[in-house]
């Protein structure tokens, strides 16, 4: 129900309020000269995730907030709640990235979506100032820029492929980053609630700068996979006089002892320097050296999870949620990420003359070989299904053009179809070598993947009888049966179309259902041969990263799963008859079938 003029009326009144009550605490807590630089956050608006440019919201926080602010930014402000802040031997940038929120309920009403509000040049300019300053400090610029906002650029650490700013924002806020890194200082956001970090690096992958996030006195319970929650915490970040982090000290306090006792104090947590022994500066290499330790040091890696939470039920991630942590604090930009989640997912890589498959699910609690069993029993029914698929469309030409061909010949067609694909599954069961080889060979062609917490099974050489067929089964054999189920599908079309319009209403309806069936079940191969093609470009070494090999293994699992569907969405007795199953009342007359039927549901 969409919510009417006074109760959003209401709404922005307690927004408000409580930015006023939360500011005039803030205010009063620290001596009047002390610099407190405000941003919003997402929930600043009314209602939340609303953020437009020349909001009243910005009117009535400028009376609050001018004080500390200065009047020199009244106009960048009233435009789209940014300014800049000259520091003493530095400009603080704070921006409203909330704009670039993919959740910003205001987007369609953007008049400029290419740069809300005149952001984007804002920033440009100010670093443009920068760089161009004679001086490290000047009357009119300084050559260093902090740049403060609520959500930052990267993705959600704790949730796989989570992310926060739409991707052309992430891309051109990065882009603007990347080019401009020798002139910014510190980048400092929140929103996540949890503590981390990102790192950012140019085309070269060069780490030219990083983005720390602050976490949250709020303590999140999300319903977010992944999420969980954290306890309350705050962090002061102890700078010299060019602010070059020194350190980061944070506190928290936890919150089961704060509910059985309101006066639990919140208590020192960590220091970043000491936690992660840091020599010299926090900055961008030295991060980027923190990430490295916790990527190939577990022992790291617990205490950085402990403090991603502040301690919050601490559990060390596996599989695809280790690879979201990782691959969130390495890469800020979404290709990049998702390039790097790839390796953590299930893929079948090509290593040199061998073939491996990266496990992840139930089969891994077990042990490598039952994923390998499982592996080779679901690629055989991958090939299987293109062959059934194939059946189903000479079976439709047949009886259009021949009489029905009783149940026993058409049973011992489909068995007789199924010796390759029953020949494919018996061959490479013995084939796979044990799981500390199989890393090996992964490692020696991909030295930077992280298999500590995967299962990995592996057949050693392609060239071996039995995986030589099972490879020209899968690859080879897909090519001429997709072909033929195109002209399959042609000659039914053309023989439909010779038979002339059916006459009754039901009767056109079935038709144009199988045709429409047809032509899409027509391009399910197509995804096969892609799947396919994934496998030669990694065998030929034109391409080889985790991209392709995980779109190997989507690919041909869509092949399976489109074919039934297909028929469930198109066909109204294939639809109609699983329905009657699911609601057991299927009646004997649900066999007595048209031809239209007969021919569609195979």
């Amino acid at each position: 129900m969409e919510r009417n003029l006074e109760e959003l009326w209401c709404i922005e009144i307690m927004v408000l309020d409580n930015l006023n009550q939360t500011t005039q605490l803030l205010f009063s807590s620290f001596p009047q000269n002390t610099t407190i630089l405000p941003t919003f956050g997402n929930h600043d608006y009314a209602p939340a995730n609303g953020f437009i440019s020349d909001s009243n919201l910005y009117q009535n926080t400028w009376e609050i907030w001018k004080s500390k602010i200065g009047p020199e930014n009244h106009d960048t402000f009233m435009s789209g709640g940014y300014y800049k802040y000259r520091l003493k031997n530095a400009t603080a940038l704070v921006l409203n990235t909330n704009l670039y929120y993919n959740a910003n309920k205001a987007y369609a009403n953007f008049t400029d979506k290419d740069d809300p509000a005149g952001q984007f040049a804002f920033l440009e300019n100010e670093l443009k100032n920068a760089e161009t300053c004679p001086n490290r400090v000047n009357t009119d610029c300084t050559s260093i820029v902090h740049i403060i906002a609520h959500i930052g650029p990267g993705v959600f650490e704790r949730t796989y492929n989570f992310t926060w700013f739409r991707p052309e924002y992430n891309e051109r806020f990065l882009n603007i980053t990347v080019r401009y890194a020798n002139s910014i200082g510190w980048m400092l956001f929140g929103h996540h609630h949890t503590d981390t970090f990102h790192l950012i690096k140019d085309s070269k992958e060069n780490v030219v700068q990083a983005a720390l996030m602050a976490p949250a006195v709020t303590p999140w319970f999300s319903s977010l996979d992944g999420a969980g929650a954290n306890n309350p915490t705050f962090r002061v970040y102890d700078t010299d006089a060019y602010n070059n982090i020194l350190d980061i000290q944070t506190y928290y306090i936890n919150l089961d002892d704060l509910n059985k006792n309101a006066s639990t104090p919140f208590v020192f947590e960590y220091s970043f320097k000491d936690a992660y022994g840091i020599q010299g500066y926090i900055n961008a290499n030295s991060l980027s050296k923190v990430v490295e330790s916790i990527k190939n040091n577990d022992t790291v890696f617990q205490k950085y999870i402990n403090f991603n939470s502040a301690f919050w039920k601490p559990e060390m991630p596996t599989g695809i949620y280790r690879g979201a942590q990782l691959c969130s604090l390495e890469y800020s930009d979404y290709p990049r990420y998702y390039s790097c989640l790839a390796q953590y997912s299930k893929r079948i890589i090509v290593c040199g003359e061998g073939i491996c498959y990266i496990s992840i699910g139930p089969c891994s609690l077990h042990s490598a070989r039952f994923c390998f069993v499982v592996f080779i029993v679901t690629l055989h029914f991958y090939t299987h299904s293109i062959w059934l698929l194939f059946i189903s469309f000479s079976y439709r030409y047949y009886v259009m053009v021949q009489s029905e061909p009783s149940m026993w010949r058409t049973q011992l067609v489909i068995a007789l179809l199924y010796i390759p694909s029953i020949f494919q599954i018996a061959n490479v069961f013995t084939q796979n070598v044990p799981e500390d080889v199989a890393k090996k060979m992964v490692l020696e062609y991909f030295p930077s993947y992280d298999l500590s917490q995967l299962t990995v099974t592996a057949v050693s050489s392609v060239w071996d009888f039995t995986v030589l067929y099972c490879t020209v089964h899968i690859v080879g054999v897909s090519i001429p049966i997709a072909f033929g189920i195109i002209a399959l599908r042609n000659r039914i079309i053309a023989k439909i179309r010779e038979t002339g319009l059916a006459t009754s209403e039901r009767s056109k309806q079935l038709q144009l259902q199988v045709l429409r069936a047809l032509t899409f079940q027509a391009c399910i191969p197509v995804f096969y041969l892609w799947g396919g093609l994934c496998f030669m470009i990694q065998q030929w070494n034109l391409v080889n990263n985790a991209l392709p090999q995980y779109f190997m293994f989507c690919l041909f699992i869509l092949v399976p799963i489109l074919n039934p569907i297909s028929s469930f969405i198109f066909i109204t007795p294939y639809r109609a008859f699983f329905v009657l199953c699911a609601k057991r009342k299927v009646s004997g007359t649900s066999r007595n079938i048209s031809i239209y039927q007969s021919t569609a549901s195979v």
